[in-house]
């Protein structure tokens, strides 16, 4: 882990070539209790770089010992700051070996001056080891898309392709990185094809973690794609993140997002048994007609950024589930099964079952799941909200199981 500890001194080395670097304290004789994890490129206390991964069991034959990992560094002069605190018993003596396993060249198109032209469907292997963030465009990407450790939001170690939409592959477009890439891969589409043009105002699409998998690949849905038209697109990574992948391009809806859920009670869209259904409730609004919750937080109360579906009983009871949605860390979901009433008209405290934090990884319990009786053949209202609206506001995973398990 790191601590926000004193440091004792700081070491400090040089990478000639990309390289990935591994800090050791494999023969220490003092076992540390806590270390820094991050690189400085200056000293003291200029830009971080966080950690790639660590292990705290990266040294064989001394247990605790760890090894911290960094991928793809550029030639530069590094800082890498020692813990020391007596409460901790964190004062040493300790022993760094610094390693570095030299990376590749990156391909031209690390440059967006140089990127191909890739036209229509298709899928068009990638690799962004030891590539660079282009400096031209250090904002180019929505706040919300990806948080950056430079302190900004575009995502680093990033390649560009230049593509040309077809009559066959234009109006809805699937942009994917879901099959083939299992880095923290992040993906922007910008209306322009001048690279010294790219900027949030032609920003038309962006996503960080959309393939159901929290710190994995994106894709993004593309719609009003003409047939005639260009496109940039950026494949980066979170927190200098990078690897090999697939860019895939399809005609039609991304099948990696299913349909949402209706922004409004009246437009709700069918679930069935067996459905797992991603929901983006960031682009969800809270209606004022929407019925007040009792497993509110502070009940009752109407929820924020609703989506509505219709649900129709095959079985004598239905779970329904937001613990596996991506980035569990940050959504905080409710569920609600509602029994079928005219919309703007829900009885108060009808609720048939009603979930909030039932689930989630440790200390982030704040997603939703419920198990409740219901009769074949009828037909429910699910409802799908955020707890706080805007900043608990995420894609949500949305999973049916019936019966219960």
């Amino acid at each position: 882990m790191e601590s926000a500890g004193t440091i004792a001194v700081w070491v400090t080395f040089t990478v000639d070539v990309c390289s990935s670097i591994t800090i050791d304290y494999c023969d220490s004789p003092a076992t540390p209790t806590s270390v820094y994890i991050v690189l400085h490129s200056g000293c003291p206390c200029a830009t971080s770089i966080a950690n790639t991964a660590i292990d705290w069991d990266g040294c064989p034959g001394a247990e605790g010992h760890p090894a911290i990992t960094w991928k793809s560094m550029q030639p530069d002069t590094y800082a890498y700051p020692v813990y020391s605190d007596p409460l901790d018993a964190a004062i040493g003596p300790y022993t760094l070996t610094v390693n570095g396993v030299a990376g590749q060249t990156p391909p031209p198109n690390d440059d967006c001056a140089f990127a191909p032209t890739i036209v229509g469907a298709g899928a068009w292997p990638f690799d962004t080891t030891c590539c660079t963030r282009n400096p031209m465009h250090p904002l180019a990407s929505s706040p919300d898309c990806v948080d950056s450790t430079e302190g900004d939001t575009a995502p680093d170690a990033d390649i560009w392709f230049l593509w040309e939409a077809t009559t066959e592959v234009s109006g809805t477009v699937c942009v994917s990185l879901c099959e083939g890439t299992a880095y923290d891969a992040v993906l922007a589409v910008y209306d322009t094809t001048d690279c010294a043009l790219v900027s949030l105002g032609n920003e038309i699409a962006c996503n960080d973690d959309s393939c159901a998998t929290s710190g994995g690949p994106s894709e993004v849905e593309l719609t009003g794609v003409l047939s005639d038209a260009s496109y940039l697109i950026r494949v980066g990574g979170w927190n200098n993140a990078g690897g090999p992948g697939i860019l895939t391009i399809t005609a039609g809806r991304c099948s990696e997002l299913p349909i949402l859920g209706a922004d409004d009670c009246a437009d709700a869209e069918p679930i069935l048994c067996g459905d797992a259904w991603l929901v983006d409730l960031d682009d969800k609004t809270s209606d004022p007609t929407d019925p007040n919750i009792v497993c509110y937080y502070e009940p009752p109360s109407p929820a924020n950024n609703t989506a509505w579906f219709l649900f129709t009983a095959t079985e004598d009871s239905v779970e329904i589930q937001t613990c596996n949605s991506p980035d569990p860390e940050t959504l905080d979901t409710l569920a609600v099964l509602w029994p079928m009433a005219v919309c703007g008209e829900f009885i108060p405290c009808s609720e048939i079952a009603c979930s909030e934090d039932a689930c989630g990884p440790d200390d982030y319990t704040w997603l939703s799941k419920f198990c409740a009786t219901v009769t074949p053949g009828e037909t429910y209202y699910v409802e799908i909200a955020s707890f706080a609206g805007g900043g608990n506001a995420w894609p949500a995973l949305i999973e049916v199981t019936c019966p219960c398990p």
